[in-house]
């Protein structure tokens, strides 16, 4: 997001913080110190620097509230190394999040940049479209493999049923190398907006959902345009998606499940997906206040599937149906340490995605963390792209 967007929206929120004269305003953040080694390269730095993220937030009124943080981020592997550079080479100001919200009695909205997540199963959400992902900064924080969206959220309260609207103007693609020469992205018009509507509601401990999405592809769909040229092009999808969770004792059973109707509907264009169901079926077992595990299987399966047609797409054809996992494994190693690792296989394309982090509580707001990051794959599969992307890193955070 450019300057000249960022500061006039905090602007406006300190603005009317002052001027209201409120007294329960907060201010936080955090300042945290990074590095990034790539062992594929010969340890060589990928990102070093330190981070100060300012938190602020307060009641507006009886009916209002805002909150607001902005990302000061230095990465001196990034900056320029030239006599003639200026300083603030490696700099990037951001907002992670900067949102307004209102509150009626039956209803309550934001708006402004925010984090919009939908599903129940963890890391492969097939309902999960709204906010992309940045593969290319993956960490132990959330906020920095998840991009935020400006959005318009609402959510209405009807008896034992919530109903949440989203609106979305602008589209904000992943972050991932794609193998083009270029990429071909919606303007930014009212008709190219996307939205979503999503149900909720219970019965007994059965939590569930139904939902529906209109946007964009946040992957891109590959085009030859003469060899050897390749552009991307993001499309329109539409997401008709279900999920559950329902517990007993340490157990949690989750299940998520999304119909993905794309440009291709009878699949006779060999480089557009064709319609496809991504379900997920998983389980958590929490045995102690110590320790938890989560398990997932994946299944993709695609519709108007024509081995004959797949075939004529350059990339290669890819299979009607393909099967994955995931496994996450938190562990309280002793007071104050904790481990975690995520892990993703996928047996079709035998690529794989692992994240692994040792975090040590050193004092009151002072943590230390150990990790790294492993892709594997074909060259051409999803993780096989980003596998020259391993990253071995250090973080050291202070917050107040």
């Amino acid at each position: 997001m450019s300057y000249n967007k960022i500061f006039p929206l905090l602007l406006a929120i300190f603005i009317c913080a002052t001027i209201t004269n409120i007294h329960a305003q907060n201010l936080s953040g955090y300042v945290k110190s990074f590095g990034y080694v790539n062992p594929n390269d010969t340890a060589r730095f990928d990102r070093a620097g330190a981070r100060l993220q300012l938190q602020v937030d307060g009641r507006l009124g009886m009916d209002a509230a805002y909150f607001a943080a902005m990302d000061f981020n230095y990465d001196a592997a990034k900056s320029a190394h030239s006599p003639f550079a200026g300083r603030g080479g490696g700099l990037t100001i951001y907002p992670v999040e900067a949102y307004v919200d209102i509150f009626t009695d039956h209803a309550d909205f934001r708006l402004g940049q925010q984090f919009i997540f939908w599903g129940t199963a963890d890391w492969v959400n097939p309902t999960d479209n709204i906010n992309p992902w940045d593969y290319e900064n993956i960490s132990s924080e959330i906020e920095d493999y998840r991009i935020p969206v400006m959005a318009a959220r609402g959510n209405f309260y009807l008896g034992p049923v919530k109903l949440q609207a989203v609106g979305i103007p602008f589209f904000e693609p992943d972050k991932m190398p794609t193998p083009t020469d270029s990429l071909i992205t919606p303007e930014n018009r009212l008709s190219n907006a996307q939205f979503g509507l999503k149900l909720a509601s219970y019965v007994g401990t059965l939590d569930y959902s139904l939902s529906y999405f209109h946007g964009y592809d946040q992957s891109p769909t590959i085009r030859h345009a003469g060899q050897p040229v390749l552009y991307g092009e993001y499309l329109p999808i539409d997401v008709y998606g279900a999920d559950f969770i329902t517990t007993f004792g340490s157990w949690a059973f989750k299940g998520e499940s999304a119909y993905f109707r794309t440009e291709d509907p009878d699949g006779s264009d060999p480089f557009i997906d064709n319609p496809y169901l991504e379900s997920v079926v998983g389980v958590d077992y929490i045995p102690t206040d110590k320790i938890s595990l989560t398990g997932q299987l994946v299944h993709n399966f695609t519709f108007q599937y024509d081995k004959d047609v797949e075939q004529l797409n350059p990339q290669g054809a890819s299979p009607q149906q393909t099967f994955s996992t995931a496994v996450r494994t938190q562990w309280e190693v002793m007071k104050f340490v904790s481990y975690q690792v995520i892990g993703v296989y996928n047996f079709e394309d035998g690529d794989s995605f692992a994240l692994t982090f040792l975090n040590w509580d050193m004092a009151d707001g002072v943590g230390l963390t150990f990790g790294g990051l492993l892709f594997q794959g074909p060259h051409n599969s999803p993780f096989g792209r980003t596998a020259k992307q391993d990253q071995i890193f250090a973080e050291v955070k202070v917050s107040f």
